[in-house]
Order: C-alpha cells, then structure tokens, then sequence
C-alpha cells in the first residue's frame, strides 16, 4: 500500500506549472501531503480555518506541515467571508447541488489558485479505506457489542434529546440517535438513511406533483444494488464508489476547482490504489472504531500521533450561524410562498422546514434549509424567468 500511494504522489507531482496539495489536517491529506514532500522539497500546502473554534482545524493543519516541514499558508475566514462568497458560489455551480461542503470547498480553491495551478488532495479515502461514520455504524450494526446494545436500549432517551450540529454534545446524541433508528432498518434503507443529509428530511412531503415511482425506485436501486444480500462490507464501499464518490465528492471537488482554473489531482483514486484495496478484504481496511486502519498502520510513521488518533471529521462549515447571520435574507426568500408553490414545494413543508431549523431542536435541519435555497435560487435563475 505504502510503496502503490507514494508512487501514485510522485506521478501527481509532475507539472511544468506550480503545484501544491492541500492539506486539511486529517489523516488523507496529511498522508498525500507527507509523500509528495519526500518528493518535493518546496511543498507548499494550504487549508482553511475558521473564526468558529468547533469548526476549525487549523491546528491540526499546522501541526502536520510543521511536522513534514511544508511551506504552509492558512486561509482564515470569518462568516463574513464565506457568506460573501455564497451567491458566487450558486452561480458557479449553476444546478441544484446542494453539498454545504461546496462553500469552503469553492473559497479553498479560489484562494489557492493565487499560489499554484494544481493542487494534490485526498479525496477517495474515505470511500476506497472505509473511513465514514455510516462504514462505522454498518460494521457496528453487523457486530454489536456492549456498547452498541446500550445504544439501542437509549433509543427512547435519545430520541427526546435535543439533536444539533452546532456542538459537540448535541451532535453527539445526533449520532447516537441516527444509530438507534437506522440499526432496526435493511441494510439497503440503512445507506440512503446514513447517506442523507437531513435525518427528518422527506423529500416527498416537500414536492407538489408525485414522482413516477417506478423511475424512483429504479434509481433508488441503482443506488442500493451492491448491498443487497450482501455479507462483505467491501459492498458498502462498492455501493461509495458508484454513488457518493462521483456524485458528490469528485462533483463537488470538479465544480469548486474548475471555476477558478486549478486543477486538483487525486491519488487515492490511482487505479492500481483502488485495485488493489479492493483485493483485500473489509476487516483489513476498517476496524470497529478505526476508520482507515489499513492507512494508519501503512504511514503512521510519517505523520505526528495528533493525527492518527484523530476521529473523522468532514469537511464542514458553520451553517447555522451563517443562515441565522449575514445569510438570513436568503432564508426570508423562502417566505415567497408563490415562488416556492410555482416552483413545485409545499409552502406548509417548507414553512415546517424552516420552523424546526429556528426551534431548539433543529437537528440536521439547516442542511435542508441550504438545500432549499440552492434549489429556488436556480429555479429562479433559469426556471422562474422563463415562465414569468
């Protein structure tokens, strides 16, 4: 593995133009950022940190160039700066992709391409290793334990808990309670539940005219196909590179970078990378509480202990106070109650939306309120004028 993702690196570093990687503190970025500066001395690395202390993850960041010795430059900024940035953001994406992930994702890039052309990142990781949290619920879900048992047993506690993700111990009994309910469900259910962004979101209930079921469950079977009957957890990883990885991820990754003009280049996803760990079986990549284990023990040596001992964490933005902040005009449009009925929303489901996010208990609601804007101000943009 070790000697495979080094030479994958080395290819990547190759340009007649400035390049860097970027490097988020977390175990992926770390990795690709500790091998390309064996093989480049002038690395120069780059992430984001914000004003917010529970979102920011400067340290680490800074911990790991320190430790590799790269050029390192720390983009900080501010709900301002990423509220700024937002409408250029849905303008740059130009359809309805709703990944909250995309607006540090799109400042990033922006702000890199000032110093390099290309830059190396660590996407695929996770989907290739087994290094989310729903690979951890599966696999707790397939082997239970004490722990897990108590889990289940909570599912009345945690279900009258308030549930957010603006703390660590509301975000806490998000988790514990997303494992409660998803456990009792197929395994098929059980994925489109983990994957979604929204635990409370019922998409049906926000759209007028009823989907054609038959294409509904055609795609939700495309989604879903590798799990079914399935005994091997290397099919929840399957199920990733079909799904999570190409629609999202590399989506996001393409849309963000391309609209500055940098190029971002990714060696998990090498093809003799990705053959060869799906040679292997799951229990040597992932482990229950050891997302990536396969990573760790490969390049612990590279890296400072701080960053092996890490729990994954994603690429995340402080939303709620952005939505609540210097982005609140955007969630008042979505008061237009005959835009959103002409657009094909429920004005009472959007109105239910909208009070659970402003309640003490909003859960994962703000990801749904993001999701609504991004889809209105499309329709408006492409949709809305047209029929007005």
């Amino acid at each position: 593995m070790r000697d495979l993702l080094d030479d994958a690196v080395r290819l990547r570093l190759i340009s007649d133009v400035p390049i860097g990687t970027f490097l988020s503190g977390g175990l992926d970025s770390s990795i690709v950022s500790a091998l390309a500066k064996r093989h480049k001395t002038d690395l120069r690395t780059f992430s984001i940190g914000y004003a917010d202390r529970y979102y920011d993850e400067t340290p680490f960041a800074e911990a790991v160039a320190r430790h590799i010795g790269s050029q390192h430059t720390t983009f900080r900024l501010t709900s301002d700066d990423l509220a700024g940035s937002y409408e250029s953001l849905l303008a740059a994406i130009d359809e309805p992709f709703a990944d909250q992930s995309a607006l540090p994702s799109y400042i990033l890039n922006q702000r890199t391409r000032s110093h390099v052309t290309v830059a190396l990142s660590g996407d695929g990781a996770d989907e290739v290793f087994g290094g989310y949290r729903k690979h951890q619920a599966e696999l707790r879900v397939r082997h239970p334990g004490l722990a897990e048992r108590l889990v289940l047993l909570g599912a009345p506690l945690w279900s009258l808990l308030p549930k957010s993700r603006n703390n660590p111990i509301t975000d806490r009994i998000r988790q514990l309670d997303r494992f409660a309910r998803t456990a009792r469900l197929t395994a098929q259910d059980r994925y489109l539940a983990l994957a979604a962004w929204d635990d409370d979101l019922d998409a049906r209930a926000l759209i007028t005219a009823q989907s054609d079921e038959a294409e509904f469950f055609t795609r939700r079977s495309a989604m879903t196909n590798p799990l079914v009957g399935s005994t091997d957890l290397n099919d929840l990883l399957w199920a990733d590179m079909g799904t999570v990885l190409p629609d999202d991820m590399l989506h996001k990754v393409d849309l963000t970078s391309m609209a500055h003009a940098l190029e971002v280049r990714t060696p998990f996803l090498d093809r003799r990378v990705v053959e060869f760990a799906f040679s292997l079986p799951a229990e040597a990549k992932f482990k229950k509480g050891s997302g990536k284990d396969l990573l760790r023990s490969a390049f612990h040596d590279l890296l400072p202990p701080i960053t092996m001992a890490r729990a994954k964490r994603g690429f995340e933005v402080p939303l709620t106070p952005m939505l609540k902040g210097p982005m609140h005009h955007h969630v008042e449009a979505l008061s237009d109650l005959g835009a959103i009925h002409e657009a094909g929303l429920v004005p009472a489901e959007v109105q239910r939306v909208l009070s659970r996010f402003g309640s003490a208990d909003p859960g994962s609601s703000q990801a749904t309120v993001h999701a609504l804007i991004v889809y209105m101000t499309w329709w408006k943009a492409h949709i809305g004028q047209a029929t007005g």
